[in-house]
């Protein structure tokens, strides 16, 4: 039975966050809806990967602009040989048009789901 689009935004963000989500991650997701529907997929990821500490999955911006990127291009059918979010950028931005808006709509909606998710998987004391 196929799931609904809404069920795969909120397994995807499930699974790409952790059990705890500590109050500077939680920052972080509530902040690129808007950063994505005010500036745009690729101004939200450069933004992120711009604060990531290196390319490494324990770093915040990097997960949470990896996460978005990979979504966003497998939405597509963007096939990116590599999982590094710059190549992915650089994939999607030179999509075309009408690919592009529809990656970036479902990354919007995917960091949405992030944002919901990590609220609700708030660390303790993290109020």
């Amino acid at each position: 039975m196929a799931q609904r689009i809404d069920q795969e935004l909120a397994v995807a963000a499930t699974k790409a966050l952790p059990e705890q989500v500590d109050r500077e991650l939680l920052t972080v997701l509530r902040a690129v809806p808007v950063q994505i529907h005010n500036n745009g997929l690729a101004m939200a990821a450069t933004y992120l990967l711009s604060k990531a500490k290196g390319a490494r999955e324990d770093d915040r911006y990097w997960t949470v602009a990896h996460v978005l990127l990979r979504e966003a291009a497998d939405v597509i059918r963007l096939n990116v040989e590599s999982d590094d979010p710059l190549v992915i950028l650089d994939r999607l931005i030179k999509a075309p048009n009408e690919k592009y808006v529809v990656a970036q709509r479902r990354a919007q909606e995917l960091a949405a789901w992030l944002g919901r998710i990590g609220s609700a998987r708030k660390a303790p004391g993290d109020d």
